[in-house]
């Protein structure tokens, strides 16, 4: 991929318009549509200023490389856990220095955590679904508990204004709980069954 392709791949990518990325590059959105076509090759200065609009190394941007990290992301930092740190600059350095076969290794090992990183974020993923979920479905519960409790406490209402108050251990009597016989049926407000 040469540089017009690059720069027309990354700017469509980021929804950059040529003439906003002329206006940064103070030039005119022709030269841009130029650089993009392959007519002209922007000069050091100007892939500098490129690469750093879009955050990606020259190198890519000339299509040398397929890694898109700038400098800047080499200067980054990583916690290590005994609590120093270590740029990503000096973990390449070191990396470069050993054999191919030790490189090998460690590139697996890459490869070995970000399949158990993948598990454990799907894990994470499936686990957090079923939480919605849950929490979903409880609220249609708690709704329905608390109609039930608001239905119940206006008939109470209801039967307190119509003389009927009944005592909390006098309900289940009054629902027919009191053991009376099928001939005899529980109107009574004090939870007596008729007869007795």
């Amino acid at each position: 991929m040469d540089v017009g392709e690059r720069l027309k791949q990354l700017r469509k990518e980021t929804g950059t318009r040529q003439k906003d990325l002329a206006d940064f590059l103070q030039i005119s959105a022709s030269a841009v549509s130029h650089y993009e076509s392959g007519k002209n090759l922007p000069d050091a200065f100007t892939l500098v200023k490129l690469a750093d609009f879009f955050g990606v190394s020259i190198d890519y941007m000339l299509g040398r490389s397929t890694l898109r990290l700038d400098w800047k992301s080499f200067q980054r930092s990583v916690n290590l856990v005994d609590g120093s740190t270590i740029s990503l600059e000096k973990i390449v350095f070191l990396f470069l220095k050993l054999s191919e076969e030790s490189q090998t290794d460690i590139i697996k090992l890459i490869r070995l955590y970000l399949l158990s990183d993948q598990i454990r974020h799907q894990k994470l993923r499936n686990e957090s679904k079923k939480a919605r979920a849950a929490q979903l479905s409880q609220p249609s519960d708690a709704l329905s508990k608390s109609t039930q409790d608001a239905r119940e406490a206006h008939q109470n209402e209801a039967d307190t204004k119509n003389g009927k108050r009944l005592e909390p251990d006098s309900i289940a009597t009054a629902n027919g709980d009191a053991g009376c016989s099928d001939d005899q049926r529980p109107l009574q407000p004090n939870g007596k069954c008729h007869g007795n």
